[in-house]
């Protein structure tokens, strides 16, 4: 494992953290984020509550396993597939005209094109690191 794998491992684990803090750290952050998700997915806060209950899951266990090194290559797909998730959403968002609080992070940020930015670069970050792993074991 190379310390490039590391930095990367580490940036993600960040930016996981940083997203669950901001959209569980009170009941009032988890309700905008729940109706942001409905917002992003064209249906009612009732309905999204599921999806949004498994974005968390989700970033939870890509978070655990990114902390975890025998798991790092798993980790580092789980991560990559969730953030092409998140961007899958936001183009859609965007393409549809919705301007809707991301609540990527918690902040009341408006859906734009620097949110796609932002995820494309961090899939970067998870692909350079799955690569570079890879690469050192052959």
């Amino acid at each position: 494992m190379t310390y490039l794998v590391l930095a990367c491992r580490a940036v993600l684990v960040g930016v996981f953290v940083v997203s669950l803090f901001g959209k569980l750290r009170s009941r009032t952050a988890y309700r905008d984020f729940v109706a942001a998700t409905a917002t992003l997915l064209s249906t009612t806060p009732a309905r999204a509550r599921q999806p949004a209950k498994l974005t968390l899951t989700a970033e939870l266990v890509v978070t655990c396993a990114l902390l975890i090194t025998p798991l790092t290559r798993p980790a580092l797909v789980m991560a990559t597939a969730l953030l092409l998730c998140f961007t899958a959403a936001l183009t859609q968002a965007l393409l549809r005209g919705t301007r809707t609080p991301c609540r990527c992070f918690g902040r009341p940020t408006p859906v734009s094109p620097s949110h796609v930015l932002r995820n494309t670069a961090l899939i970067a970050v998870a692909m350079t690191a799955l690569i570079t792993d890879f690469a050192l074991t052959q």
